[in-house]
């Protein structure tokens, strides 16, 4: 039967039952109800969506292998993430997704979601398998009637069943049931409904033992909560030892709730020696903003028979559960587990994560957290993990660990670079156990949050949570959402495979360490320096590294290093041609397994001659000879030729229009506003740690004054190149070079301050302003130590704004401005810049308003962020 027909026919079982959906859906549909389900009756207004960048909607069922990002962790491990892609496409809703890797077979992992055909009332699971690692998956829209929340599993290849698939779910009759399949998903086993489940149960997931000398190797547990039976508001397990044909009668793991507490929201785990963990949300409860106050924890050595610990209070937390997390969709904390079983330093270690708000670890109202027990669940440490400011939020995190290495992966939907209503996927890997954390942006496309918009699905419900597994150096990541067509909020689910291999053979290339600084002119000689690396676990010898001019090889040189060895290589380069060339360095390594590192590359525009740097002189002898000490504090001596003051020496006014000090005229003409203000030649007769040249500009007419930049010699902020050593006087003084600074907007009135904390006699030296407006503000008075790009402003604007960023080190920076649709619009920086803190100005005139976003790479290190131009 094909998937269509099969689609019609379990449709019309849909209709058959939906009285019975109905009747559920209004008695389940208020703010009282603890439970988390999504079947109810309102219906919410649709949200309107745009696509972020870079967007693709042509992706295959096959895995893509181009890499869009490449991060370097601090053990040096690289990690290639690849293009999203859908591992099962359909017109079919798929939500709330989970997913496993088979015990013995890296090679094969099974996900299995929530099915809803829009905008009928067919409502079920489908699922997808690969056997190859994502290159081809084989799946389905439905198992056997149910509705929904799916917990797969695959038992493992030294069991008993090996290959067989199981999946767990809400009956039809909102019990918990089970089925598998013995030929990969083409038949599904009768339902099995659990012996004891109430007509009142709630999120379900399962697990199978796939540890080898395990006296309960094969055995299939199921964990829930049953909010009507005998074990009310508790969590429960079912389990099978006969390859899921039959399942053990309902029974509790968690402690008796206290009065107006539940439990919800559990997962399960088998750790070395056969021993099933178990952990949940313990929640006072409010209906849907119910609190997850605790994490609760329950381990059994005897297959989930007995439980050696069970409490309800292991770690205090504060879920985010809430009706409306953000654009009318309701989320939840609920915790997922893992645990090692590598054999490595951190076996049998126990992993927990959830999404929790406002608490420490938490920062806002919606955070990653994880939780961490080296002894079996006795103690636990309690973390943050998403790296990025407080402020965006993170949710329905899930969590696995490779079981080769035992490094942990956490995925979660995350906002740090998206728009108030947009999202992305990010998976964070730790190779430490959780002491450190690598974010990562998994998806490669951002979307406008959205929940299902259908009458039998809850108003906000976009599904419960998110998947991650592991597999052959790889994790993968699940998620759902609605990119494909948002608006019919078709959520659809998402995948790539995120290599965190080491590569025996890989040699890198760049940055840059030493490129020239502009004016560049012709017929000069420059050196062009890089850094290059071996950044595989192989010594290499002979590498070549090849230096390119606009595509002409210029020089080879051939290097030799060991595996994790820093060296660099340069060249000397001039030209006699004006204008834009394109120079590379390129790492050719035959045997090379990451080509995505190889090349490194720089525009740089050269010029025939210099021009004028100033175009306004303040005065050709400063301070003019008319000035008294009476007018600014200035005296000048026509006979030694330099200013004194004592203490503080003021230089006042300058007036742009009649180009001379003018105490009475302080006009500042709004051509210059923009312009940028350059030193040169200035020269201290003595300059001590404390002296300092200050600039400050006025955009009241003088009322006020805000401090563009100060210089000074010797101190830790210093803005000049070269600061004076000796006395004024000296014939081998040193001039301080140009420095270049963009005026506010607005600026009317400039005035300078040289300051001497000793009293020494100052002399100030052509300064100047230029009309060559450059557009970048370096304020390099401290190095940041961290990468950032800041929020444009202003925002909105029309039609100039100001982007500032940050570098902790030198290294080519790419700003970038992208349209709606992601297509380039504006490069606005790709060149070699020294580490410090910089704001480059965009200018939107010939641009229509609209939403757009800007982009800044450096070294390993990329952002994105949005802007609103309005016109």
């Amino acid at each position: 039967m094909n998937n269509q027909r099969r689609i019609m026919r379990l449709a019309f079982t849909g209709l058959l039952i939906l009285a019975a959906f109905v009747c559920m859906a209004h008695a389940q549909d208020n703010k009282n109800d603890p439970q988390w389900l999504p079947r109810h009756s309102k219906k919410g207004a649709e949200q309107t969506s745009y696509r972020g960048l870079p967007y693709k909607n042509d992706r295959q069922t096959t895995s893509q292998t181009t890499a869009v990002n490449i991060i370097k962790t601090k053990d040096g491990t690289t990690i290639l993430v690849p293009a999203s892609y859908r591992p099962f496409p359909s017109a079919v809703t798929e939500s709330g997704v989970a997913v496993v890797t088979q015990g013995g077979n890296q090679s094969f992992m099974f996900a299995a979601w929530n099915s809803i055909l829009l905008p009928s009332t067919f409502y079920e699971t489908g699922w997808a398998w690969t056997s190859n690692s994502g290159i081809t998956w084989t799946g389905n829209v439905s198992t056997v009637p149910n509705i929904g929340d799916p917990g797969p599993w695959v038992w493992s290849t030294n069991s008993s069943y090996s290959g067989r698939l199981g999946m767990s779910y809400l009956t039809v009759d909102q019990q918990i049931g089970a089925t598998y399949s013995t030929d990969g998903g083409t038949t599904w086993a009768a339902n099995f409904t659990f012996p004891g489940t109430s007509a009142n149960c709630d999120k379900n997931f399962s697990t199978v033992d796939d540890v080898t000398g395990s006296a309960f190797l094969g055995r299939a547990y199921t964990v829930y909560t049953d909010f009507g039976s005998a074990n009310a508001n508790r969590i429960c397990i079912s389990y099978s030892t006969n390859g899921g044909v039959s399942w053990s009668a309902e029974a509790p793991v968690s402690p008796v709730s206290l009065s107006g507490h539940h439990c919800q929201g559990c997962d399960c785990v088998v750790g070395p020696g056969g021993v099933l963990y178990v952990c949940w949300a313990y929640c006072l409860t409010n209906g849907a903003n119910s609190t997850e106050q605790d994490l609760g924890f329950a381990k059994s050595t005897d297959g989930g028979v007995t439980w050696i610990t069970s409490t309800n209070t292991a770690v205090p937390t504060n879920g985010i559960r809430t009706s409306n997390l953000l654009n009318g969709c309701k989320a939840n904390g609920f915790p997922r587990i893992a645990v090692d079983k590598s054999g490595g330093a951190r076996n049998g270690y126990v992993y927990c994560t959830m999404c929790e708000k406002n608490i420490a670890p938490a920062r806002d109202n919606a955070d990653c957290t994880f939780m961490r027990s080296t002894d079996g669940g006795t103690t636990w440490t309690h973390t943050l993990v998403n790296g990025d400011t407080a402020g965006p939020l993170q949710w329905h995190s899930a969590i696995t660990v490779d079981q080769t290495n035992g490094n942990v992966a956490i995925g979660y939907y995350d906002q740090r670079n998206t728009a108030a209503t947009d999202a992305e996927y990010f998976v964070s890997f730790s190779t430490n156990g959780g002491n450190n954390w690598t974010d990562v942006q998994a998806s490669d496309h951002s979307w406008t949050v959205d929940y299902i918009h259908s009458p039998s699905i809850a108003a906000g419900y976009m599904g419960d949570y998110s998947g991650i597994t592991w597999g052959n150096g790889k994790f993968y990541p699940f998620w759902n959402d609605p990119s494909i067509n948002p608006s019919a909020s078709l959520q659809q689910v998402w995948t790539c495979g995120i290599n965190t291999v080491a590569f025996t053979h890989d040699f890198a290339g760049g940055p840059f360490l030493s490129l020239p600084v502009a004016p560049v002119v012709i017929n000069t000689p420059y050196t062009i320096k890089a850094k290059i690396q071996n950044e595989g676990t192989s010594a290499e010898t002979s590498v070549p590294v090849k230096f390119f001019v606009d595509g002409v090889l210029i020089n080879t040189t051939n290097v030799s290093e060991n595996a994790g060895q820093t060296d660099s290589v340069s060249n000397i380069w001039q030209t006699p041609v004006a204008g834009n060339h394109l120079l590379m360095y390129v790492t050719a390594l035959a045997t090379d397994q990451d080509r995505s590192n190889d090349t490194v590359r720089t525009t740089i525009n050269v010029i025939a001659s210099l021009p004028p740097i100033c175009e306004q002189f303040l005065s050709a002898t400063f301070p003019p000879a008319n000035w008294t000490q009476t007018e600014g504090l200035w005296g000048y001596n026509s006979v030694s030729g330099f200013c004194y003051g004592t203490g503080s020496a003021q230089a006042d006014f300058y007036d742009v229009t009649s180009g001379t000090f003018d105490l009475n005229t302080p006009n500042f003409p709004a051509s210059h506003t923009g312009d940028s203000l350059i030193f040169q030649d200035a020269y201290a007769s003595y300059m001590g740690e404390d002296d300092q040249l200050q600039v400050m500009t006025s955009s009241d007419g003088g009322t006020t004054y805000t401090e563009l930049a100060l210089l000074h010699g010797g101190a830790s902020g210093e803005l000049v190149t070269a600061p004076p050593t000796t006395d004024i006087f000296s014939p081998t003084c040193t001039q301080w070079k140009y420095q270049r600074f963009l005026l506010p907007a607005g600026t009317n009135k400039l005035q300078f301050n040289g300051i001497s904390a000793f009293g020494n006699q100052l002399y100030i030296d052509s300064i100047c302003i230029s009309s060559e407006v450059i557009g970048i503000l370096s304020n390099n008075t401290l190095t940041p130590k961290t990468y950032s790009l800041s929020q444009n402003y202003p925002n909105p604007f029309n039609p100039s704004t100001s982007i500032e960023y940050g570098l902790p080190k030198a290294g080519v920076v790419k700003l970038v401005i992208y349209d709606i649709l992601g297509r380039v619009v504006s490069t606005l920086l790709n060149e070699y810049k020294q580490a410090g803190s910089y704001r480059i100005s965009f200018n939107a005139a010939n641009l229509a308003s609209g939403v757009y976003f800007y982009r800044v790479e450096s070294g390993d290190f990329s952002a994105v962020k949005k802007m609103l131009l309005i016109k």
